[in-house]
């Protein structure tokens, strides 16, 4: 009886990930996603209610404070305003720069075992959509109590719009993570980019309010704007983007997203010998 001989061979050029290979490996996207979750909360007292509690400390201080100078208070039931953009917005700050250390974090990993690469930036980004979810019911529920509003077909668009937070994460967070493998400066840099980033996005501010030059560049050209504002439609009903802006950010994204695919693939079979 002849041996079975398996050849791994690197693929060469300019290509996308082998999906066939992620489908063979998804017991280890689970235990690379359980493993980001142990670790997380490993030695803390709340655990995993930390998750729920920073979004919602920092709602009420902007509910408080900034809520009042922007007449989101009056417009938008300010508090369920805040809360909508903070809830993904923290997800996709927290899980983007894990996955753009991906390279350095791994590296023990990424030297000794084969596996397809790509499999530890899904797990991490899955593994978020965790705390995501729970901190998405606790939204529905604050807004049935604060609004006082009847449950609505459009909440079925909430799990789309945190589906697509995490195909903004991996765009932006692959994009990161193959840059941080040769200049390790953008790893010192994330943080600050992302507090850009913030003010860059209709957080603070209800996006019809700004100069409509302004604000067309941030609807179509900030991917995490058409996450935010479809997380509100989904719970206040309104929407500060036309269809035209929403189908053309839809668009950037996931062309982003692709070319991240492809940069990612091609770094990832010399990262070893750079990092």
């Amino acid at each position: 009886m002849s041996e079975r001989i398996i050849e791994i061979k690197p693929l060469k050029g300019w290509s996308l990930p082998e999906w066939r290979k992620m489908i063979q490996y998804r017991d280890l996207f689970v235990q690379l996603a359980r493993r980001e979750i142990v670790v997380k909360y490993k030695q803390t007292v709340l655990g995993p209610l930390w998750v729920v509690i920073q979004p919602l400390a920092l709602t009420v201080i902007l509910t408080l404070v900034v809520g009042r100078m922007v007449d989101a208070r009056q417009d938008h039931n300010g508090y369920l305003f805040f809360y909508a953009a903070l809830i993904p917005w923290n997800y996709f700050s927290q899980t983007v720069q894990s996955v753009g250390g991906l390279f350095i974090s791994n590296l023990h990993l990424f030297s000794k075992v084969y596996f397809p690469r790509l499999v530890v930036p899904v797990a991490m980004a899955g593994a978020n959509l965790i705390g995501l979810a729970i901190n998405g019911l606790l939204l529905i529920l604050t807004a049935l109590l604060v609004a006082q509003d009847a449950v609505s077909p459009r909440l079925a668009l909430l799990p789309v719009a945190f589906a697509w937070a995490a195909v903004v994460v991996l765009a932006i967070g692959l994009l990161i993570a193959c840059t941080t493998a040769r200049y390790r400066d953008l790893s010192i840099a994330t943080p600050f980019l992302l507090q850009i980033l913030f003010f860059a996005s209709p957080i603070l501010y209800p996006l019809e309010k700004l100069d409509p030059a302004l604000r067309e560049v941030i609807a179509v050209c900030n991917p995490m704007t058409l996450v935010i504002e479809t997380t509100r439609f989904a719970i206040t009903g309104r929407i500060s983007m036309s269809g035209l802006e929403i189908a053309a950010a839809a668009a950037l994204t996931a062309l982003l997203l692709l070319g991240a695919l492809v940069v990612f693939q091609r770094v990832e079979r010399t990262v070893i010998d750079t990092v």
